[in-house]
């Protein structure tokens, strides 16, 4: 989250400019936003957690993303790789590769 922070004290500040979630424009009601014309427009999002951490919110979290993935909607439109000697799968947007 301070990453969203600063990124939008950047465009407060008038010297930066950001893609955001809409659940983001609560943070800062003193910046004009708006919505991007592409309605397939995505944002990857990381995971990241203690290596040890043993928390049943991490497993349901983790399941619930091994769900999606497996039901391969449309909307994730994009290509599944796996990291040599890695089982997370990373998703990248057919534009990068």
């Amino acid at each position: 989250m301070r990453e969203l922070q600063a990124a939008l004290g950047l465009v407060a500040a008038d010297i930066g400019a950001c893609i955001i979630p809409n659940s983001v424009k609560t943070l800062r009601p003193d910046i004009h936003y708006r919505d991007l014309a592409d309605e397939h427009a995505t944002s990857p999002i990381i995971m990241s957690y203690r290596v040890n951490d043993q928390s049943s919110d991490i497993d349901w979290i983790k399941q619930l993303i091994a769900e999606i993935y497996a039901e391969n909607p449309v909307w994730l439109n994009g290509t599944r790789t796996k990291s040599a000697g890695d089982d997370q799968t990373i998703l990248r947007n057919r534009a990068q590769n």
